[in-house]
């Protein structure tokens, strides 16, 4: 009986164990195949894109490449009135993003979508930690679909073609530090 259940429980975990790694697999070929690996964004740099946003009750702000949806969960616990979607189209990390949600008060939308296919007509504000190569090609829609006023906060990466209207560098403790970009468009 007792061999019985062990052989059981080693063969869930095995199971589990396959499930995982193939799970880890599949986003990291998507990571990749797109170019942007899952670095979360430390909660320094996340407070100073939060604090230029100037987030107000009725907002509608988006994460575009949300990794584990810590950005739009932190907007929301700032400003309860906001309505915070994140994109991610990796599965694994889109997955831990849910479930991060799952342990927080704060539960923004996770939407495993690409942004490149959604409307940003109704976006206050988007923040970003894109690659280059992405960032530039993700200009060309946000001048044609965001209304005036709207702004673009981007963790390090800019705009080749455009100036941001404000710069601050965030000091880091290990690697000096990054600058948080500011657009609006």
């Amino acid at each position: 009986m007792i061999e019985a259940v062990v052989t059981i429980l080693l063969g869930l975990f095995l199971l589990f164990l396959i499930s995982f790694l193939a799970l880890v697999l599949v986003s990291s070929l998507f990571h990749l195949k797109h170019m942007v690996p899952f670095v979360p964004t430390p909660a320094a740099v996340i407070e100073t894109m939060i604090r230029e946003a100037e987030l107000k009750p009725g907002m509608l702000v988006l994460d575009l490449g949300a990794g584990d949806g810590r950005v739009v969960r932190r907007a929301l616990r700032r400003e309860p009135g906001i309505r915070a979607v994140g994109y991610e189209g990796a599965f694994g990390v889109w997955l831990l993003a849910k479930l991060c949600n799952v342990m927080s008060t704060a539960k923004p939308e996770m939407r495993r979508q690409d942004f490149f296919q959604q409307n940003f007509s109704d976006a206050d504000v988007i923040f970003t930690y894109l690659s280059i190569g992405i960032m530039q090609k993700l200009l060309p829609k946000l001048e044609k679909e965001l209304k005036p006023g709207a702004k673009v906060i981007s963790n390090t990466f800019s705009f080749k073609q455009r100036e941001p209207i404000k710069k601050v560098f965030v000091k880091m403790p290990f690697w000096g530090g990054t600058n948080v970009l500011v657009y609006q468009f």
